[in-house]
């Protein structure tokens, strides 16, 4: 039953998002309870949503699936709504502080969407340049009790949303791909908070990474969250939105993405990663940047699909805190990638020790 209902998800996935003219096939309710229960898990109830529009009303779950389906998506589009005022006043607020600032994922990614009040949004993200010391003290002023993670800080500057402000947009556990990381970073960083773009409703503009800097950026953020806790489609439907934006660029711009790619060594994820947007969102070879492989892209898939949006099924126990218990599950949640990917399984467990005591030497501890 469990595949069965997957390839009916899987099957409303490319459906909705219009790389298939077919429908699903007619399903019982149970299985349509299970496709519902799939979509929750995958963050992908708003999606899936214009795709049951679409369908004809003998093919749609019954009415009382329907109407929650619908309250679901209205909840996703109101969230939405918000969250894009509060990027805008989050981005005035930093700037009038003195601050760069520029939007990272969330409401920058739905915008690649054909409609972006359908994806499902998360927290803020926000790449604020100058260094963790800088950035620290002006977090610090306002809630003196926030700690620090390696590459950013909490800013609970509202209540209902997370705030993550960025000293970098991301890291590599390995040391000395995370220098080139730094690097390319800075390099392309004037780019990124010159690229201001209008979000939905007219609540105004925000700089987001333009999209030669997300086939890069946005590639690494699945990565990291693959193998830190795990990571969903919707994640990678972003990912698929991204390459179909790239895919019109000069031959020229998209080999130098493959070269900053393979220089990072993201290669063997990135092609693992194409197969993954082919079998799942029926996505054109033309629009991938490296060639798919069937071997680990079928791993990568199973972890997608086991592990659902941020790892929530990944089997951390997130259930007591930082517990030995935690750890324990995190740890052999990580060592599971050993076979396929051990340069990053084994410099992650170096990275974990490392980042602990970077930052308790510097203060950064919750």
């Amino acid at each position: 039953m469990d595949n069965k209902i997957q390839d009916y998800f899987l099957s409303l996935v490319r459906y909705s998002i219009g790389a298939s003219d077919l429908p699903p096939s007619k399903m019982k309710p149970v299985e349509w309870k299970g496709v519902y229960e799939m979509a929750a898990a995958q963050a992908m109830l708003g999606i899936c949503a214009t795709g049951i529009e679409r369908m004809d009303d003998s093919l749609r779950p019954t009415l009382t699936l329907t109407m929650r389906w619908a309250m679901n998506t209205i909840e996703i589009e109101n969230r939405n709504k918000d969250l894009n005022g509060k990027c805008v006043e989050l981005v005035a607020r930093l700037e009038a502080d003195g601050l760069q600032a520029c939007v990272l994922k969330g409401q920058g990614a739905a915008m690649y969407y054909p409609n972006p009040a359908r994806r499902q949004s998360g927290d803020i993200d926000v790449w604020v340049p100058g260094g963790h010391r800088r950035l620290m003290c002006y977090v610090r002023r306002r809630f003196p009790a926030v700690g620090a993670y390696y590459h950013h800080a909490d800013y609970p500057v509202f209540p209902e949303v997370p705030v993550e402000l960025h000293f970098m947009p991301s890291w590599m556990c390995n040391p000395f791909y995370d220098r080139r990381l730094q690097r390319w970073f800075e390099a392309e960083a004037a780019g990124q908070f010159a690229h201001v773009v209008s979000l939905p409703g007219g609540v105004g503009g925000v700089p987001v990474p333009t999209t030669r800097f997300n086939v890069v950026y946005m590639l690494l953020h699945i990565y990291r969250h693959l193998f830190a806790e795990g990571i969903g489609l919707r994640q990678c439907l972003d990912y698929y939105y991204v390459l179909k934006a790239f895919s019109d660029v000069p031959a020229g711009e998209r080999a130098e993405a493959v070269v900053a790619i393979r220089r990072l060594g993201l290669y063997k994820f990135a092609r693992a990663l194409m197969f993954v947007l082919g079998h799942v969102f029926a996505m054109p070879a033309e629009w991938m940047i490296v060639p798919p492989t069937a071997g680990c892209g079928r791993f990568v898939l199973g972890e997608v699909l086991k592990a659902g949006n941020f790892g929530c099924h990944s089997g951390i126990d997130r259930s007591h805190g930082k517990s030995l218990r935690f750890y324990a599950t995190k740890l052999r949640y990580k060592m599971h990638f050993l076979a396929r990917f051990p340069g990053e399984t084994l410099w992650g467990l170096y990275f974990s020790l490392w980042a602990k005591a970077w930052r308790a030497f510097n203060g950064y501890t919750d």
